[in-house]
């Protein structure tokens, strides 16, 4: 776009979409790709704009919902109702809440989501996302999940039971804290994930993530940390005193890696310590 005034810029893997100051939107493309123009909004008034890997939905300030895509990758159930108040995504699917708290959701034909799974009560506070499934929080801290049936999960694994405040997510799986600290986690068992890695019955202060791994860091400072099960993950520092962890994913250069920092109790001065691993499947 030539035009002036805006205020944002989103992306999926073919395109953009650039927000300007009065709520209209502008798109543009990879030529080689079969985009519609014709789809894109063309009024004012939106508030902002989500993604998944092929598709862009916009809410409007009037609490509906526009979305356009990539013409081979479906889209078409789009919600045309309104009052929604906030959108999610996956690299496959979109979930929007509505404000009665319940949820509609919507997906790339191409994947095998099935509607049926969605929850259709309401209440729902959150909803999180890793790539292939979604996990929403109630109100009263119980976890409903839903995903790509091609992808192997399995809904026996979903906690059951209910006073979860906060949700994390790796690219494979789902790791909830209660109201006491205590954690659960679920995964798609395709992907090797062991549970006996995850310490159930630890109180933990902060978790950490990024694509395969969760760090998290208990009252005493100390660092448990467990992942989906491959050969290039180094140990976890088994000190104590610890305030922070700083987790990355360089996509340019794919080096994943945790940072820790160490405090030694008795002096001020800290230690900074890198774990990283190149993984092989690059």
């Amino acid at each position: 776009p030539t035009w002036t005034w805006f205020v944002e810029i989103y992306q999926n893997n073919y395109a953009f979409a650039a927000l300007r100051d009065d709520g209209s939107i502008s798109v543009w493309w990879n030529a080689s790709f079969w985009w519609d123009s014709t789809k894109s909004p063309n009024s004012i008034g939106y508030t902002d704009i989500y993604s998944t890997r092929t598709a862009f939905a916009a809410l409007h300030q009037n609490w509906s919902i526009d979305v356009w895509w990539y013409n081979l990758r479906g889209g078409a159930w789009a919600p045309s109702w309104t009052w929604y108040v906030d959108i999610y995504s996956n690299q496959r699917a979109f979930v929007a809440i509505k404000l009665d708290w319940s949820l509609d959701a919507w997906w790339d034909s191409n994947y095998g989501w099935d509607d049926l799974q969605a929850p259709t009560w309401t209440w729902y506070v959150h909803v999180y996302s890793n790539q292939s499934a979604f996990a929403a929080l109630k109100d009263d801290g119980s976890i409903d999940t839903w995903w790509d049936v091609t992808n192997g999960w399995d809904d026996l694994q979903a906690p059951q039971d209910d006073w979860y405040v906060k949700i994390y997510s790796t690219f494979k799986s789902f790791l909830a804290m209660k109201w006491d600290w205590t954690l659960y986690a679920w995964w798609n068992p395709a992907y090797g994930w062991d549970n006996s890695q995850v310490p159930l019955w630890k109180k933990y202060l902060k978790v950490y993530w990024n694509v395969l791994k969760y760090a998290a860091i208990d009252a005493n400072g100390s660092i448990d940390e467990w992942w989906w099960s491959l050969p290039w993950w180094t140990e976890a520092p088994t000190w104590t005193w610890f305030t922070s962890i700083i987790s990355n994913y360089q996509k340019h250069l794919p080096i994943r890696c945790y940072q820790y920092l160490h405090r030694l109790p008795s002096k001020d001065i800290i230690h900074v310590h890198w774990v990283c691993h190149i993984p092989i499947a690059y």
